[in-house]
């Protein structure tokens, strides 16, 4: 390896091959440079600035930053190397040719006056480091994360096709508002493309990528957004009916222009009560056609078709249940069965509780079989979490004609069989029981059951015989029912 400490470099070209190492290297303004195939040329400690005119085809590793202000072209047939550990500035103009650069230091930035088109772009470094982008940026081949952060901030970069691989380890790109990535689409292809977006909270990485699925030509904007809509004049309060919370953490922008858009959006495991995206105008709205999407990679809340030429303000959504249990049942004998007829809209992360249990099927499905007991006013639940709840009622009547009594009671006080009374069903009410003695006698006279006395005193056992009346009511009708017998009191 040769060393130099040169300050200008006014030759035409470095000999070739061989290896080179500068403790500077200035190119002057003017100055013609060839790096060619098979030429090492490294930097020690400083940075290389450019105000002449390169030829690259070689290897060019600087352990410093790199300064265009005029002309630095990578071959277009040949491919090339850049590596750098500090900053990459480009003010003039720069043509990557078929060239891989590397960023392998830590929290670098790329910026200068002009955009910078890179071939192949490689940001390596520990996970945590951070590539930052400060003027608009474009790429032509390969994109590789590795652990890094690539920050656009408020710029945009430009994935020049879409389908051009994207790999990562840990590594992810997270934007700014307005920031954007844009996947651009040439052609129109069949499969799916990750979008590898993601920000970070804490010092913590969220990984949060785009799936976009299928797409036709032209451009797809990209921005994702740490942090509550509230601070975009979004507020997370202006709720539609239909949802009932957001996941307050985050918010996309997708814009499409001449084509529409299939994609999904990764979610969380513990976000599976989030089972809509919703979609911002003038309030929070559940987007139609959106949730878990098939086809897509994994736990992915996402939109079957965005329309062409429309953007998308975008957060997760817990969706607002509904229940109508249905219209009331009547049945009209104990051991008839009948189903509930219940509707609405269930979120699949919804559970379903029916009350009283009694004579029910399931308490846990949407339309129960009721097999006709004493029937009643049941109610349905409809729990999507806090603040997400429906809850509805049906009646359930059990209407009858005959009413049967016990013939005997033993007013003893052992809590059995102590008092004289029909069984009722939820919609009867017992009017009056009038009960008289052998001789005609009238010993009991109310609406409540006989307790077997006479005047504040035990009755005498015997034969005794009853008038009753039981009232039925509900559902818009009233009916009475009229009982008579006899009974025998038993002490």
């Amino acid at each position: 390896m040769r060393t130099f400490r040169s300050i200008a470099i006014q030759v035409a070209f470095l000999v070739c091959p061989a290896s080179y190492s500068f403790a500077q290297f200035y190119i002057a303004p003017g100055t013609p440079v060839a790096i060619t195939s098979n030429c090492e040329v490294t930097v020690l400690d400083m940075d290389v600035e450019n105000a002449g005119d390169i030829d690259h085809a070689g290897d060019l590793e600087v352990r410093g930053s790199v300064i265009n202000t005029t002309n630095f072209r990578a071959d277009g047939g040949i491919p090339s190397r850049i590596s750098l550990t500090g900053d990459w500035t480009n003010d003039g103009l720069f043509d990557p040719g078929i060239g891989t650069t590397i960023f392998n230091g830590t929290d670098q930035g790329i910026q200068g006056a002009n955009t910078t088109t890179f071939y192949d772009l490689i940001l390596q470094g520990l996970s945590g480091n951070t590539k930052s982008l400060f003027t608009n940026g474009s790429l032509l081949n390969s994109l590789d994360l590795t652990a890094s952060r690539f920050d656009l901030g408020d710029q945009t970069f430009r994935l020049e096709d879409a389908s051009i691989p994207v790999n990562r380890s840990s590594g992810y790109i997270s934007t700014n508002f307005p920031g954007r990535l844009t996947a651009a689409v040439p052609t129109a292809f069949t499969g799916v493309r990750e979008m590898p977006m993601g920000y970070d909270v804490g010092g913590t990485a969220e990984y949060r990528p785009v799936y976009m699925a299928d797409p036709g030509s032209g451009d797809f904007h990209y921005t994702l957004v740490a942090g509550s809509p509230d601070a975009y004049s979004m507020p997370l309060a202006q709720l539609s009916d239909s949802i009932c919370e957001l996941l307050d953490e985050f918010f996309y922008r997708i814009e499409t222009t001449s084509s529409p858009l299939h994609y999904g959006i990764l979610r969380k495991s513990s976000e599976l009560e989030f089972t809509s995206l919703a979609s911002w105008n003038a309030s929070w709205l559940k987007l139609t056609g959106s949730g878990p999407q098939g086809g897509l990679p994994g736990n992915n809340l996402g939109l079957n078709t965005q329309s062409s030429r429309k953007t998308e303000f975008l957060t997760f959504a817990k969706e607002r249940p509904f229940v109508d249990a249905g219209p009331d049942l009547v049945l009209t004998k104990i051991g008839e069965s009948a189903t509930i007829q219940a509707t609405g809209y269930i979120p699949s992360t919804a559970w379903i509780n029916w009350s009283p249990a009694d004579d029910l099927n399931c308490t846990d499905c949407l339309q129960p079989e009721f097999t006709a007991g004493l029937g009643g006013v049941y109610t349905v639940v409809v729990d999507n979490g806090p603040g997400c709840v429906a809850i509805d009622s049906v009646d359930i009547l059990v209407v009858r004609d005959e009413i049967v009594l016990p013939n005997a009671f033993s007013p003893n006080g052992d809590n059995v069989n102590d008092l004289f009374k029909p069984f009722l069903f939820p919609n009867e009410t017992l009017i009056k029981i009038e009960i008289f003695n052998r001789w005609g006698e009238k010993v009991h006279d109310s609406p409540d059951p006989w307790d077997g006395s006479f005047m504040g005193k035990p009755a005498l056992p015997g034969v005794y015989s009853y008038i009753m009346e039981i009232r039925q009511r509900g559902l818009g009708f009233e009916k009475r029912i009229h009982k008579s017998g006899t009974l025998t009191l038993v002490q």
